[in-house]
């Protein structure tokens, strides 16, 4: 039977993400290899990936980089836009990226906000936070790059980052989302 999967803020190719977000990685290229393996790790064929933005950004990004990336990992990944996803100096924004590739099974959604069921529950999807919140759906974000640590406490259980910063990749999604609640972050995941 085939899983959902969330994670956003990948940043492949993105050198200054490294030392933004101190991330133990010592290059680009060590950094890449590593999303891509914890994910194919996680993530099978028949899984759908929901990625919440910002998957690629940086001098060199362009579409033959992006398609390369994605063509190395599993899974149908349905995308939102991210900030670094916009047209800007760095990149002309994955919308036209994407739309100037043919990569298997993504589809892009032309919204920056999505709504999901899944077992049961009611899932919002978004790049960014909420900033209203209805006690009675769960809200799925990236944008904040937060770094799980052993004192950190969800305030709110409704609300989670589900950014690669905190997962080291993708997380499964589930009606009762128990594996939201244990972000591991970079450290237990590297060897």
């Amino acid at each position: 039977m085939s899983k959902t999967f969330v994670t956003s803020d990948t940043h492949f190719g993105h050198v200054n993400i490294i030392r933004y977000t101190e991330r133990p990685f010592c290059n680009v290229s060590h950094m890449n290899a590593h999303m891509i393996n914890t994910w194919n790790s996680r993530v099978s064929a028949e899984d759908t990936v929901f990625f919440l933005g910002d998957f690629a950004m940086g001098p060199g990004v362009d579409p033959d980089y992006v398609r390369t990336i994605l063509q190395m990992l599993n899974g149908n990944i349905v995308m939102l836009l991210g900030n670094h996803d916009m047209p800007s100096k760095w990149s002309v924004g994955m919308f036209a990226t994407l739309a100037a590739i043919n990569v298997k099974e993504v589809k892009i959604l032309d919204t920056q906000v999505s709504e999901l069921l899944h077992d049961g529950t009611k899932f919002v999807l978004s790049h960014f936070p909420p900033i209203n919140i209805d006690q009675r759906v769960v809200y799925l974000h990236g944008h904040l790059h937060t770094q799980y640590t052993d004192d950190t406490r969800l305030e709110n259980r409704n609300v989670y980052d589900v950014g690669v910063d905190m997962y080291g990749g993708p997380v499964e999604l589930t009606g009762d989302c128990r594996y939201l609640k244990t972000p591991k972050g970079w450290k237990s995941l590297l060897k």
